[in-house]
């Protein structure tokens, strides 16, 4: 008698058994539906930050390379000033040197010519 008497508990504490067991897997499918909900909503945001931040650095970089450009520009133009200088000073000199051989031609050809009137006055 004893036994059966705790066979019938047991059969009733089957349905209650199960029925908690569900409830349980139903309660943590709920709670890991909340988890892949709270990671998607954090993983948005990430991803969201992360399309800010590449856009900023992005117009940064562009900014940087602009101004990188504008730098090499204006040491290409520095460059091309600084050898046009040499060119026109280059130039200079050589119309100086010119100038002056010919005033010592001149010079030169003035005393030839005065001492070729002392010879012949002489």
């Amino acid at each position: 008698m004893l036994l059966m008497w705790r066979e019938k508990p047991h059969e009733d504490e089957v349905p209650q058994r199960e029925e908690k067991e569900q409830q349980m897997e139903q309660s943590e499918q709920e709670r890991m539906n909340d988890v892949v909900q709270e990671d998607e909503k954090e993983t948005t945001g990430i991803e969201e930050e992360f399309e800010v931040v590449k856009k900023e650095r992005g117009r940064a970089l562009h900014r940087r390379s602009r101004k990188r450009k504008k730098e090499a520009d204006k040491e290409i133009e520095e460059e091309v000033v600084k050898n046009v200088e040499k060119e026109i000073k280059k130039g200079v000199e050589k119309e100086v040197e010119k100038e002056v051989m010919e005033e010592e031609e001149t010079e030169t050809s003035i005393l030839k010519e005065f001492l070729t009137n002392e010879v012949e006055q002489q």
